[in-house]
Order: structure tokens, then sequence, then C-alpha cells
């Protein structure tokens, strides 16, 4: 499904391509995402500081030939034109997303042209573009290149899951829920405790051979302000600045020496997340019907292309793992030690 918008920048594209590419980088990095090697490259020192710390816990050693490598610039004169265009479609009540997708390239303009994704697949190279670095937004910091990474990484059968993780040194659960429902408050309780720590927010799933697993992609959670004095060995993580009135606080976690952050867990159930007037949290058996619509949702996260396999990954994960509902008590110490009975507890 293209757009004619998305259609005429690629035209665009081509033209600055090769002027974006041998552009000098002011540094590079090589991280492991899902078992694959992502390169970095920033066209400044801002880009870095602004994208860079989210991914600080997958880093790994640089390699000649990457997987895929990511081109982060700051180019102005680019997006005057995707800009204006942009507008003008918004403003007629179009969605705020513009997509060309064919077998060489696929093009992505997000939010009236403020960010531009290509992905040349051919050359196993992506752009991620942004007018300046300062425009770059406080949760975009937390969750930097998720459009980009979503649709690749899709590509390479890992999908995206709105849903936190949690385990121990080996096996891990995907906590599931609406907005509120308590994944969040779950997955930093459990860090406190000394789990393992996956992900807050968004994570990646996959089934290699017979074996699910969870992946963390960023290193980071969420937390509202009022309740940040909860979690008093994770307050040194928090990151404030430019933070939204009002909005959640974003913690990156690879700030904390002692913070069990792991790239991934073999994937041993589905919880389902929700607060529960009880002075202690319980598990209670959940139907597969009752996962399969919790986790579903999560295909609203990928492009159209990408939706059909990832569904597919997920009706094959509802059936394999044990589902629960995760009945979440006030006292919060109870969480890890409920998730920690299951985890020893489930048959291998």
């Amino acid at each position: 499904m293209s757009s004619p918008l998305a259609v005429s920048f690629t035209d665009i594209f081509r033209g600055v391509e090769s002027r974006l590419h041998e552009q000098s980088s002011a540094a590079r990095a090589t991280y492991a995402i899902a078992g694959l090697a992502i390169r970095l490259e920033f066209g400044s020192k801002q880009l870095e500081e602004n994208i860079s710390p989210a991914f600080r816990h997958l880093r790994a050693p640089d390699m000649p030939e990457p997987q895929l490598t990511v081109f982060i610039r700051e180019d102005a004169a680019i997006f005057n034109g995707a800009r204006l265009a942009c507008e003008e479609e918004a403003s007629s009540g179009e969605n705020d997303i513009w997509l060309e997708d064919s077998r060489l390239e696929t093009v992505i303009l997000q939010r009236q042209g403020r960010f531009v994704t290509v992905v040349d697949w051919a050359q196993r190279a992506a752009y991620w573009l942004v007018p300046d670095a300062s425009s770059i937004s406080y949760f975009d910091r937390a969750h930097p290149l998720q459009q980009l990474l979503n649709y690749w990484l899709g590509k390479q059968r890992r999908f995206f899951v709105h849903g936190a993780a949690i385990g121990n040194a080996r096996d891990g659960v995907l906590i599931l829920g609406r907005g509120g429902a308590g994944k969040s408050t779950t997955a930093l309780s459990c860090l406190e405790e000394g789990m393992h720590y996956v992900a807050d927010d968004h994570c990646l799933v996959s089934e290699e051979g017979e074996e699910p697993l969870v992946h963390s992609i960023y290193g980071t959670g969420k937390v509202a302000c009022d309740e940040l004095d909860r979690f008093p060995l994770l307050a040194a993580a928090a990151q404030t600045w430019n933070r939204p009135e009002g909005e959640k606080t974003v913690l990156f976690l690879a700030n904390l020496a002692a913070a069990r952050l792991t790239a991934r867990l073999r994937l041993r159930a589905i919880l389902q997340a929700c607060i529960a007037d009880l002075p202690r949290t319980r598990l209670r058996a959940a139907s597969r019907g009752e996962a399969f619509r919790a986790m579903v949702g999560s295909c609203a996260l990928h492009l159209p292309q990408a939706r059909a396999e990832a569904l597919q990954c997920f009706t094959g994960l509802v059936r394999q793992l044990p589902v629960y509902v995760l009945e979440l008590g006030r006292d919060l110490k109870s969480t890890p030690a409920v998730i920690r009975e299951l985890l020893a507890n489930l048959p291998e």
C-alpha cells in the first residue's frame, strides 16, 4: 500500500542518497538487537547523545559487515517540500504516516514530515533523518528509531509487542495489559528486587526453532512522577530534561550499575496484568482467548505488510505458553515473589 506522497519523496531521496551516505559520521556504535548486529552512524554528537542511551545495554563489538547500518542524519533541506506536502495531506484528514514499500526500498514519512525513514534493502542500509537533533522529543529519546526498527526487525521475524518482560537468569514472562494496567509497575518492582529486566513498554518476540524468546530493544522504563518515590533504587536513572508537564518520567536504566538488564530470555508464560483491590499479588488461570485478545492489539504497532506474520507469531505463542491473569495487590514486594515462584515451578 503506497502513498503518492511517499512515492514522490522517494524520487527526492534518490537524488541526495549518495550525499547522505558519504557525510562523515561524528560517532558510530554497533548494537546486538534480538541477535542481529545493527550499526548506528551518527551525523553529530548531539544525535548520538539523544539516541544512544536507550540502546547502551545492547552495545556490541564493531564488525565489518553488520546486518544493517543506519545512517542517522540532520538534513533540514530535504524536509522543506516533504513537510509542506505532509501538512497539506494531514489537513485534509489523511493519516500521519505515509508509506512507499517496494522490493528495493521502503520510505516512511511520519509526523507531518518531521521524521523520514528510508530502508535500502539491497545495500542493507537505512537512513533516519530529522531536520535537526533538537527536534527529537522526550519520548522519542526513550524509544528512538521505533518505526524503522519495527519494520526492519519484522522482516527478520522479530516482532514488536506492547508489553513488559522480566524473569530470572534464563527464563522470563511477557506481561500484557492496557495502559494503566500495571505493566511498568510490575517490571520496575521486579527490577528493584534483583530480577532480570528485558523491557517495560516495548519488547520483541520471536520463535527460533521450538523455543519462544523475548528480546530487549530499549533499556528504558517509564513511571508516573508521583510514583517515582516508590522505586528508590531506580530514581538515579530518571531523566527529567525536557519532560512534558504531567507526563511520565523516563528512566535510562543502563545508568544503574546494579540493574540486571538482559538482552533476551526464554519465554515461559504470558501474564495479563490488572490492578486488584488485594493486599498481595496473586495469579489466576486465564483462557488462551483472553491472552490472544491482549496480544493481538500489538499488531497495530506494525505496518500492514508485517501484520500477517506478526499475527501468526502471536498465535503460536498463545498456543504454546501457559497464560495467567496477574492480579496486582497493594504490596509491591509481593509481585516479584509471585513471578519467581511461577518460573520455578513451570515444567520444562
